[in-house]
């Protein structure tokens, strides 16, 4: 029976293709067999609610390895503690070869769902065009690049005096207009505000963020406070300043010594 099956398999991919078999699934027989869960149908609302749970996002999702590793991460958490979760992956991506092996590695593992999710294309820049503006996620990973100028993004977006956009222009302290731009040299700090804006604040285990920097991001946001705070920023200034100078700095020279060396 499994050989017929694996058989009759084969034959529909050459004749259909791949994306349209994981799409549609397979007749065999009297049965019909689908290869990946679809979304919940309409009307039904605690479909929907479990479907949605546990959405995992990657705003820089390069070929989607991070995505995939706490999607296999989650489920052995789950069954350790003998539970069975869904998950459901989401993406954005801008260089289009690694946008485009992210997609079809999904299709071929049969994560359809989590394929028609990502979205990528030199057009589809996660600074300057959001892909969820209206999306909650439960878990955020992101390894944006380092020291790289977002100015073309800026000045989509309308430059630094006309920028509206709600996940960097936001109302904190009595200013409903609190910029949380940077120099437009690095803009990775900014891929973290893209998260934070897509914080579940409405459960009660809300969401958790990762996101990997490197050192010069941390002392360019610190500059930054301290030029616009001015003497306000006396209590920051005790905690940031030794932890930049005494642990920060001498971990990264450390770590880029060792690296010279072909240490790892």
């Amino acid at each position: 029976m499994r050989r017929k099956f694996l058989a009759r398999l084969k034959n529909e991919v050459r004749k259909r293709g791949v994306v349209e078999v994981l799409r549609n699934g397979v007749k065999h027989g009297p049965h019909a067999i689908a290869l990946f869960y679809a979304t919940p149908s309409p009307g039904n609302p605690q479909a929907a609610t479990r479907y949605d749970q546990n959405r995992l996002y990657d705003g820089a999702c390069g070929t989607g390895g991070m995505l995939t590793v706490a999607e296999e991460t989650l489920q052995e958490l789950a069954r350790a503690r003998g539970k069975n979760v869904s998950t459901h992956l989401y993406g954005q991506e801008i260089n289009v070869e690694t946008y485009a092996i992210c997609k079809v590695d999904l299709l071929l593992k049969g994560e359809g769902s989590a394929a028609d999710n990502i979205v990528g294309g030199p057009e589809h820049s996660t600074l300057s065009n959001d892909a969820f503006p209206a999306h909650k996620f439960d878990f955020m990973l992101s390894n944006p690049p380092y020291g790289k100028s977002w100015k073309q993004d800026l000045d989509r977006l309308g430059g630094k005096r006309g920028i509206t956009d709600p996940r960097f222009i936001i109302a904190h302290d009595g200013d409903p207009n609190y910029s949380l731009l940077t120099r437009s040299s690095d803009g990775q700090m900014l891929f973290l505000a893209n998260m934070i804006a897509k914080i579940k604040g409405n459960t009660a285990l809300g969401s958790r963020i990762a996101e990997v920097h490197n050192g010069s991001s941390l002392f360019g946001t610190t500059r930054e406070i301290l030029r616009r705070r001015g003497r306000n920023t006396i209590q920051f200034s005790k905690v940031a300043i030794p932890v930049l100078n005494q642990v920060v700095r001498p971990f990264t020279a450390k770590w880029h010594r060792e690296s010279l060396s072909e240490a790892f």
